[in-house]
């Protein structure tokens, strides 16, 4: 996590009680997909799709894939340093 996102993270659970980042109405959001999932589609980088069993499935932008490269670069000194 670079610096800059840490202190954007701090700044939100400032002054909160309980250390939780995200809120909505003063209470915790603990499953924001259906928000995920919607702007996903307006913004047309997802779609849900349905599977060969008829049952709907996400296809599109996942919120972790905008981690994992950053995540990946993060931790390579890391796991260099383990695998020695």
């Amino acid at each position: 996590m670079t610096q800059e996102v840490f202190d954007l993270v701090s700044q939100c659970v400032a002054g909160k009680a309980k250390r939780i980042a995200f809120v909505r109405s003063g209470e915790a959001v603990k499953d924001f997909r259906g928000a995920w999932w919607a702007l996903c589609e307006k913004a047309g980088l997802g779609k849900f799709v349905k599977d060969e069993n008829d049952k709907l499935k996400w296809q599109g932008l996942f919120f972790h894939d905008l981690a994992g490269r950053q995540y990946a670069v993060w931790c390579e000194p890391e796991f260099r340093r383990w695998s020695q």
